[in-house]
């Protein structure tokens, strides 16, 4: 698999958030998100499209494959745990949390990650990560 720009975990990430509210999510939907123009996130989507991560159906609605939605939750949950480690291990305040986990969530390795999520949680991860998948159906969009 290529590696994926920030950019583009981005936007599998809203992509998976979306699709957590309704079957197949809109382009348009995706923009307001961004706060880009349909243009730009059509362009986006399409990239995604060519490395097998998405697909659009006849109405035009994306989705997400199997791959797609492995790689949006990996890139979700390294955001919870990096989250929870900043604010409650370190008591770094939620805003200033919730930025910087944003932006170290596409540099982190996923050792790195499962030590984060052990240390939290003070036992051994199971399935790589201890943090419940419905911790990212909370998450704000």
């Amino acid at each position: 698999m290529a590696t994926l720009t920030k950019s583009q975990e981005n936007y599998l990430e809203i992509i998976y958030k979306l699709s957590l509210y309704t079957d197949g999510v809109r382009i348009l939907d995706i923009a307001a998100t961004f706060n880009v123009t349909k243009a730009s996130a059509s362009v986006a989507v399409k990239a995604l499209q060519k490395m097998s991560l998405v697909r659009r159906d006849a109405n035009r609605l994306v989705y997400l494959t199997d791959e797609g939605r492995n790689q949006a939750k990996r890139i979700s949950r390294t955001f919870l745990i990096v989250y929870e480690f900043l604010t409650r291990v370190l008591a770094v305040d939620m805003k200033t949390a919730y930025e910087d986990a944003g932006a170290m969530e596409h540099h982190i390795s996923s050792k790195t990650t499962c030590a984060l999520c052990r240390y939290i949680k003070q036992q051994a991860c199971d399935d790589g990560c201890a943090i419940p998948m419905n911790a990212i159906h909370n998450a704000t969009l």
